[in-house]
């Protein structure tokens, strides 16, 4: 097998040098940097795919990895719990008006609440900035009458 370079943040196969066991090859990508002010340069952070015996076995598990590189737990399968779990971390850096534009946007993707993330496509991205709908909800039928009474 040849040589393959790969493009930045596709990660990398390493030969272990002091390697004394069956095993000589690791997998490495990227998930993260940051800037390191007193040093004046961007850190990477980096994991571990595996080691393995052959570097077709780990030329294979980069690929499989490239393939869908994201990493959520085994707990997040639908986009609603992805929703969520997104949410929540985003909205502690955002002013009070995005959030309700936020959650706005959100209402419209209804259908696809319940849909599993493998499943998850273009078309239906397409489907809800195309034919999204939301239902509005203004209060119950007692706020309303009140309301009105006021006005009598």
């Amino acid at each position: 097998m040849a040589y393959k370079e790969r493009g930045n943040g596709q990660g990398s196969v390493t030969t272990l040098k002091d390697s004394k066991g069956k095993k000589k090859y690791q997998v490495r990508v990227t998930v993260g940097s940051k800037f390191d002010a007193e040093k004046e340069r961007v850190i990477y952070t980096s994991k571990s795919l595996g080691v393995f015996k052959t570097k077709a076995e780990a030329e294979a598990v980069l690929a499989e990895y490239n393939s869908s590189p994201y990493d959520l737990t085994t707990k997040i399968t639908t986009v609603g719990e992805l929703y969520d779990y997104w949410s929540v971390k985003y909205f502690e850096k955002i002013a009070p008006s995005a959030i309700r534009s936020v959650e706005s946007a959100w209402a419209y993707c209804e259908n696809i609440k319940n849909l599993k993330l493998k499943k998850l496509g273009s078309s239906h991205i397409r489907d809800v900035m195309e034919n999204g709908t939301r239902e509005v909800i203004r209060g119950s039928s007692e706020d309303e009458e009140s309301r009105y009474k006021d006005l009598r």
